[in-house]
């Protein structure tokens, strides 16, 4: 069966090509040529930011950071806060673990501070906690093994030695916990250099200069030919956030060792200037030539030189990433409670007014400003987005920043929604059409043009410093985009239908799902692997509904092989490339290939299972709202649809356009971790936009629809 699998989808890539993975230009491989050179000298200092350095503060981390290369570094660890012991935990393991922290304020209010463990050594050398670590490893069913550093470091005939605090330590314990003394010449040299916790404060600033002075202090003396890395491995206990990683020395920069002024970036991100912590245990590893004695997390690291901007401005660069960032977290409560108030304050104040307005000549100014509204409402997305573009987080008042600069963009697509939409003789759907459809072009657009600089920085962005998703569509960005492009095709899909030009309709909504399918699946753009499944089916349906067909249980089950069999050519298609450049859709293809892809699809089930029964019991009205609406697509006759009569009615390819949204999201909150949001994201567009259209509700409204096949 396997040979099978890998023929067919070698016989894909002779016809289609595989797509070579963007890369950085100028990048070069951190190698160590010689594994007998001069230790490796790792510094941690859990909460240090590239925003706590500079000239005049840190000199010495400054020299280091402009003479060698530097990154935002991803720290997250078992829990969304990572205490300094989970850090170096993690850069042991080489994957994201922690020590168990039951009571931890953290564990239900994720704004909460740790309450993190104190770790030390026992009297015979093993770490604290060590068994109660590896238990937390097992419960959570991850792929990754505690003392992977060590173990690796002494099969190659080499080990790791620790000095400093309690940290060091445990990143050189092995695979049983146990720290060696560390006299047999190691190649590698771990050093506690220091936390640095709590808000920017003067308080914060001594900390960092303690730990400036301690870095000159484990540097001093030092080979030049030794490499010193400097890691923030942990949070400061504010939120998480990104944290500084710089890679300095390694002797002649014009060598394979040295390290040359630069950005570093890693193939887990996709990003210049973002690494994830699992990506130095595996280039650590990688530069004194030792393999892995189990599969790591993280990719070795590589170098994008600088441009003629210089060093300065790169850590300036990479400072305002992790300063965005860090605002962005903070802000995205009190703006999505305020978006929440002014949706809440509209509806109550709409229906009063409707209610009010008994008579129908009166009530048709109420409509337009209604309609406006909801025009408005459905633009916040795409406005979030644009907001990137401008520097709200810099300011005194960032959330009020973002909503104005928010208020602005939605403000100028409602105006061209309502523009493009007055010339149409269905303007409700053209309107939502256009609004739709620029949030799926500019999703689009940012991902092409700009790396999806403004997907990573948004507020309903990627949210990096949860280690989720660095690059393409994660499932906000993916519900918008599928949300406003079906959108957009249904209002596409309408005149042709209305005309009575079917074949037409159809050609189209087969081109355009295609186009739609191809972004979400392609590694270069989306590489999304549940937004693949989720997508095929609904573009599977809305062809066939748009054709005419009838929708039997045997065109069904087809959809369902085609879903299935699209998804594996894709995701072989992305297998075939260097492990180094594959996505998760390629790495899961491997695992089914190797039987283990169950594993995955059960840590979805369950990630999505806890989210409807955590703490959080709105989440449970996500599958109640799906329920609702796929209700008033199934019985457009019943009370529920009845606002939608109308539109339903008037535009025949509303339903399809519907439904297989419908699909998609349902698909996508079954078959994505985390996937609870994919539905509730998409209402941010969805729901403005059917109000939009009962409000447009022509000749038809207040009858009752037809039941469709």
């Amino acid at each position: 069966m396997t040979r099978l699998l890998l023929a067919l989808v070698a016989a894909c890539a002779a016809v289609l090509g595989a797509v070579p993975a963007a890369s950085a230009t100028g990048a070069t491989a951190l190698k160590t040529p010689d594994p007998n050179q001069p230790a490796v000298v790792v510094l941690g200092a859990p909460g240090l930011s590239l925003r706590d350095i500079s000239p005049q503060e840190t000199p010495t981390l400054w020299s280091l950071a402009t003479k060698g290369a530097t990154a935002d570094l991803v720290v997250r660890g078992g829990y969304l806060q990572t205490c300094g012991v989970d850090g170096w935990l993690s850069l042991g393991a080489g994957g994201r673990v922690a020590f168990p922290r039951p009571g931890s304020p953290d564990l239900t209010d994720p704004e909460a501070a740790p309450v993190c463990p104190e770790v030390g050594l026992t009297g015979t050398g093993t770490v604290e906690g060590w068994g109660d670590a590896v238990d937390l490893v097992r419960e959570r069913k991850t792929d990754a093994a505690l003392g992977v550093l060590a173990d690796s470091l002494r099969a190659a005939g080499t080990c790791v030695e620790a000095s400093g605090g309690a940290g060091a330590s445990i990143a050189a314990a092995d695979g049983r916990g146990e720290v060696g003394d560390g006299t047999g010449g190691c190649t590698v040299r771990l050093v506690d250099v220091g936390q640095v916790d709590g808000e920017r404060d003067a308080s914060r600033q001594a900390q960092v200069r303690d730990v400036d002075t301690a870095v000159q202090e484990a540097v001093s003396g030092l080979p030049e030919e030794t490499l010193v890395v400097v890691a923030g491995l942990g949070d400061s206990g504010t939120g998480p956030a990104l944290r500084a990683l710089v890679y300095s020395g390694g002797g002649d920069p014009r060598s394979a060792a040295g390290v040359e002024p630069g950005a570093l970036s890693s193939s887990t991100t996709r990003r210049t200037g973002v690494v994830q912590l699992p990506d130095l245990t595996a280039d650590l590893l990688d530069r004194v030539g030792a393999e892995p004695v189990a599969p790591l997390a993280g990719r070795p690291l590589s170098l994008v030189r600088d441009d003629r901007g210089g060093a300065a401005e790169r850590l300036a660069d990479q400072a305002d990433v992790a300063g965005q960032l860090e605002v962005a977290d903070a802000s995205i409560p009190p703006f999505f409670r305020g978006l929440a108030a002014v949706v809440v304050a509209a509806s109550v104040l709409g229906a009063l007014a409707w209610a009010l307005l008994r008579r129908r000549p009166a009530r048709r100014p109420l409509v337009h400003v209604l309609r406006t509204a909801a025009l408005v409402l459905a633009s916040v997305p795409a406005a979030t987005y644009a907001a990137t573009l401008a520097p709200w987080w810099s300011g005194d008042h960032p959330v009020l920043a973002l909503a104005g600069w928010t208020a602005l963009g939605a403000g100028l697509l409602t105006a061209l929604a309502l523009a493009v939409s007055a010339g149409s003789t269905r303007r409700g759907l053209t309107a939502v059409g256009v609004v739709g459809g620029v949030t799926a072009l500019l999703l689009t657009a940012d991902l092409l043009l700009r790396d999806g600089a403004s997907i990573l920085l948004g507020v309903l962005g990627l949210h990096p410093w949860d280690g989720g998703r660095f690059y393409g569509f994660g499932n906000v960005p993916f519900a918008l985009f599928v949300t406003g492009a079906l959108l957009a095709v249904t209002a596409l899909l309408d005149p042709l239908l209305r005309a009575g030009r079917r074949r037409a309709a159809t050609a189209l909504a087969a081109v355009l799902g295609l186009v739609l399918l191809v972004l979400v699946a392609a590694p270069f753009v989306g590489a999304d692997g549940g937004g693949t499944l989720a997508v095929v089916p609904a573009v599977g349906y809305l062809v066939l509904a748009v054709s005419g067909a009838r929708v039997t249980l045997l065109r069904l089950l087809l959809i369902g092989v085609v879903t299935v069999g699209g998804f594996l050519a894709v995701a072989g298609l992305d297998y075939l490339r260097p492990e180094d450049e594959r996505s998760h859709l390629g790495r899961f293809f491997g695992r089914v290939l190797t039987g283990d892809a169950w594993e995955v699809v059960e840590r979805k089930l369950v990630m999505n299972l806890e989210m409807l029964l955590g703490p959080e019991r709105a989440a449970l009205l996500v599958p109640v709202g799906l329920v609702l609406v796929i209700w008033a697509l199934a019985r457009p006759g019943s009370r529920l649809a009845r606002p939608l009569a109308g539109p339903l009615e008037e535009h025949p390819a509303l339903r399809p356009g519907l439904v297989a949204l419908v699909v998609a999201l349902t698909a996508g909150f079954l078959l994505n971790d985390s996937g609870t949001g994919i539905p509730a994201v998409a209402s941010i567009i969805l729901v403005p936009s059917l109000v939009v259209l009962a409000l447009a509700g022509g000749p038809a409204a207040g009858r009752a629809a037809t039941r469709s096949p």
